[in-house]
């Protein structure tokens, strides 16, 4: 018997288990399962959660192993895979190159994520982005920082926009004609490129862009939000304008008087906002009645000679008599105040072209000065106005 014989053979080491797939890629079926590495809660894609062994992406924790992190994107970037539904992105986050059938829906992004000259082949979905959620996996701050400029959409109406905040997300420079751009998107009142402080973005390419997604929802009749679009594209187009190439005094502020007051555009959004602000326009025709028939009562009006007296209550005679050091009593004041509300009358009778008038202008001359800004005016606002008030409630 040798002396081996009494030694027992030596079992081989055991390999260590495989690690499980993640849960959270089953419940998304991502087509690249990653490695359970980690134990932790997720949210599946209609909203109900689970508890279980989850991969990196979907851990959810701002303090993650960002370098893991990237190991599990290039992994799946290899294997061309680009559904990313439901992850959780810690730290600024890049994709470039060629993306096929692209998924992010779900998806949190803690700091900015980089589109920026990226290629989009086919599908892209952007629904239910988040800054960051609660608990409940709720969105707590729907505000995502979203580079997409300069993408090339070969694809553009497989492209998705939903259920999500508008706020930060740069657009400049892709062709969003036909993307689709769902109802429940909240639009900012200007859009980050325009509101921009890395100094990169020019007017023009700014009110392309806000044409582009005017175009965009007027064809998918979204006219609120269309409007608004209108309104930041005419600004743009406003601050591009200059005088032409002869020599000026003062170049730049007589740039800033030909933008904001000696230019139809500057005269179209002071009076209604182009068309889109109808407070802006009723405030407006409220000043100039007030202000010509104060205009009218200084001028001084009387009573039309061919018109049945009996007919009529009016003062004969509107002649407002200022200059006078003191100041006018009580009953002076309800006089005035009388005689502006007939002048106030002439005013609306002008304005509104009625055949019909109580008064004539004792001034020929200031009297129809006063006369034909009155019908040049407030006819114009009145129109803008109404144009203001159909754009806001078309539907």
């Amino acid at each position: 018997m040798n002396a081996s014989e009494g030694i027992p053979p030596v079992e081989p080491p055991a390999s260590p288990p495989a690690p499980t797939e993640c849960a959270a890629c089953k419940e998304w079926r991502w087509p690249t399962k990653l490695p359970g590495t980690h134990s932790g809660q997720y949210i599946d894609q209609w909203g109900q959660e689970g508890s279980g062994n989850v991969c990196i992406l979907h851990l959810r924790d701002a303090n993650k192993n960002i370098g893991e992190m990237n190991f599990a994107i290039a992994r799946k970037k290899a294997a061309k895979d680009w559904d990313f539904s439901g992850a959780f992105f810690a730290g600024d986050i890049g994709f470039s190159g060629e993306l096929n059938d692209a998924n992010f829906s779900g998806a949190t992004f803690s700091a900015a994520a980089y589109f920026n000259s990226a290629t989009f082949k086919d599908t892209a979905k952007f629904i239910g982005l988040a800054k960051s959620r609660d608990t409940e996996w709720k969105p707590s701050e729907r505000q995502v920082s979203l580079d997409f400029s300069h993408v090339t959409l070969e694809k553009p109406e497989l492209i998705r926009f939903a259920d999500m905040e508008m706020t930060a997300v740069s657009l400049v420079e892709t062709d969003v004609r036909k993307v689709d751009f769902m109802d429940d998107l909240d639009w900012p009142v200007q859009l980050r490129d325009e509101t921009t402080e890395e100094g990169i973005r020019s007017p023009a390419q700014v009110e392309r862009l806000y044409r582009q997604l005017r175009h965009n929802l007027e064809e998918n009749k979204n006219f609120p939000d269309a409007g608004q679009f209108y309104y930041g594209e005419m600004q743009m187009r406003r601050k591009q304008m200059r005088w032409p190439q002869w020599p000026l005094l003062w170049p730049e502020k007589s740039h800033w008087l030909r933008r904001n007051v000696f230019s139809m555009p500057a005269i179209y959004y002071w009076s209604s906002g182009y068309g889109q602000r109808p407070v802006w326009a009723l405030g407006w025709i409220l000043l100039l009645l007030m202000g010509l028939s104060g205009a009218n009562m200084v001028a001084g009006l009387h009573l039309d000679g061919d018109y049945p007296k009996e007919l009529f209550s009016g003062p004969p005679l509107i002649d407002w008599m200022w200059g006078g050091a003191a100041w006018p009593s009580r009953v002076e004041l309800q006089m005035a105040a009388h005689d502006f509300g007939f002048a106030l009358l002439h005013t609306i009778q002008v304005a509104t072209f009625s055949r019909i008038r109580w008064y004539l202008p004792i001034n020929a001359g200031w009297g129809e000065t006063i006369n034909l800004l009155t019908v040049l005016l407030l006819p114009l606002l009145a129109a803008l106005f109404v144009l203001a008030v159909r754009r806001r409630f078309k539907r």
